[in-house]
């Protein structure tokens, strides 16, 4: 069996993991800059385990404007309108702007991200 990440074996040790094929990106999809841009990206689907209230944190303390570019799925709506939500819409820093589409590159092959977020794992924000 290959998992897509190591976090993905943890609820299924018992199995004979034999390796890991991380997610990628196609290399046409986006054009390298060599400086990085004036902004932070999340780019993926709206879940627990992805760490959207991280990388919101994240730009917070940095002062940084973060472009949020996700898919919601039914079954994470609630955890989106009960917790992510109230943070995109207090916080001066971040903008959410939906589903990343092909078709729709939202600017971010143009002018660049200085930090993409992806997920480490099972999120929790401390008070």
């Amino acid at each position: 069996m290959v998992s897509i990440s190591d976090s993905q074996r943890e609820p299924l040790s018992w199995i004979n993991w034999q390796g890991t094929v991380y997610h990628g990106l196609p290399r046409d999809r986006f054009s390298f800059h060599s400086k990085p841009g004036q902004y932070l990206a999340f780019l993926g689907r709206i879940s627990p385990e992805k760490g959207v209230d991280r990388a919101i944190e994240i730009a917070e303390r940095a002062g940084m404007p973060l472009k949020i570019a996700a898919k919601i799925s039914k079954v994470d709506r609630p955890y989106f309108e009960q917790l992510i939500e109230p943070l995109i819409k207090r916080s001066p820093y971040v903008e959410f702007i939906g589903r990343f589409r092909k078709r729709k590159k939202i600017g971010f092959s143009e002018m660049p991200p200085r930090c993409s977020f992806r997920s480490t794992g099972p999120s929790r924000l401390e008070s």
